[in-house]
């Protein structure tokens, strides 16, 4: 009888020790996605310029009749371990789908009759797919390069509705 109040007794502490163990033995998993790319160039792109998403607001219609624009909205790029010993400036190409009525500026996907104007550090407006006027000067570690960007009325009949477009840009070094 003692054996097996013994052997009872075992038994049960085990799959109490057992229990507990799968109980805890996965509390919660995941996966990390780690991603960049390897470059050649004067300098790094910091994680967060790579993309990033810049809030324009919501527009009042009337804003933007007879060619009418926004308020603009500022967004960086932001460089890292720059090199002056490689390059010494740096200019920018941004691209993406031109708006149909005016090709140099970024289309937005609910209205012809409106679009995006990006602009320089200075407010002068950049044309899409052409190089920046501005050339940036840069200097030997991190550098922030200005811009902003508005939407801009463009033809007689402007869409309501949420919009999005997405512009990519190259750097050039010199």
């Amino acid at each position: 009888m003692k054996l097996s109040n013994a052997i009872i007794g075992t038994l049960i502490s085990a799959s109490m020790v057992t229990s507990a163990m799968a109980a805890t033995a996965d509390s919660g998993s995941g996966s990390v996605k780690f991603t960049g790319s390897i470059i050649s160039g004067a300098c790094s792109i910091a994680p967060g310029s790579v993309e990033q998403t810049v809030e324009l607001g919501s527009i009042n219609k009337a804003v933007l009749e007879n060619k009418g624009s926004s308020n603009p909205r500022a967004f960086t790029i932001e460089l890292e371990d720059c090199d002056t010993t490689v390059a010494n400036s740096v200019s920018i190409t941004f691209s993406g789908n031109a708006n149909t009525i005016d090709t140099t500026l970024l289309g937005i996907s609910s209205s012809a009759g409106a679009a995006i104007q990006i602009t320089d550090s200075n407010g002068t407006p950049i044309k899409l797919g052409e190089k920046t006027g501005e050339t940036h000067k840069l200097q030997d570690g991190s550098n922030t390069l200005l811009f902003s960007a508005y939407v801009k009325g463009v033809g007689d009949d402007i869409n309501e509705g949420a919009f999005e477009s997405i512009s990519n840009f190259v750097l050039s070094y010199e």
